[in-house]
């Protein structure tokens, strides 16, 4: 019999309906991921601070991920000791996995980059030396060697100054002693020379243009004649 005089049968009725039921679960589907999709760009606008146009490295999760790593290299730099000078490690006071207290010495570390010649000069032979000036270093080790150098620093004082237990003259009895001060002499290449030492004897011969009590010792020597 056919279905409500429709020239049709029960079978494609049957298919027709599964048909529908199947597009409007596709609808509602589709609807379904409408709204996903909307509440999504809602979430994207919002990390973007609703500015869709905004550059990448202004976004918040660009900036908190930048932030993170830089301190996660910050903190892979503390893993190594980095001297600021190169140079040759002495006293080395450390066994592998022993732990360093803050502030407590390790190593010391000599420098061979910039040597350096601390003389203790008398205060009579610092009448004319200037900082800058020219000097010749010889090295007893090496007699034959001149190294040239210039005075770096001179000291604002004495070496009895900076001791434990400074010169005091309270009974009044005080007796001239010529005093020392540390010169710091600067050499200014080793290239082709012999390597220097820590601790090393050396002489150090200052230009300074002059000569003390030049004029008095001519006029002593016509004096005699």
């Amino acid at each position: 019999m056919l279905i409500k005089k429709s020239i049709t049968t029960r079978a494609r009725l049957d298919e027709a309906e599964s048909k529908l039921d199947e597009a409007e679960f596709e609808l509602l589907a589709a609807n379904q991921e409408v709204l996903t999709r909307k509440q999504k760009i809602k979430t994207v606008l919002a990390r973007l601070g609703g500015d869709p146009n905004r550059s990448f490295d202004q976004h918040p999760d660009f900036i908190g991920a930048e932030a993170e790593l830089s301190l996660a290299k910050m903190n892979l730099g503390y893993t190594e000791v980095r001297a600021p000078v190169g140079g040759i490690v002495t006293r080395l006071k450390l066994e592998p996995g022993e732990w360093v207290e803050s502030g407590e010495p390790a190593f010391g570390i000599i420098a061979n980059n910039r040597v350096w010649i601390e003389a203790n000069l008398k205060e009579t032979q610092l009448t004319h030396v200037v900082e800058g000036q020219k000097t010749t270093v010889e090295v007893d080790a090496y007699p034959d060697v001149i190294w040239e150098a210039k005075v770096a620093s001179i000291s604002p004082a004495t070496g009895a100054e900076f001791s434990v237990l400074p010169p005091q003259n309270a009974s009044g009895n005080w007796v001239k002693v010529v005093q020392r001060l540390p010169v710091r002499i600067e050499i200014l290449s080793t290239e082709n020379k012999p390597p220097l030492r820590a601790g090393m004897t050396s002489t150090v011969s200052i230009d300074t243009n002059h000569q003390r009590n030049l004029w008095k010792n001519i006029i002593s020597f016509f004096n005699e004649l």
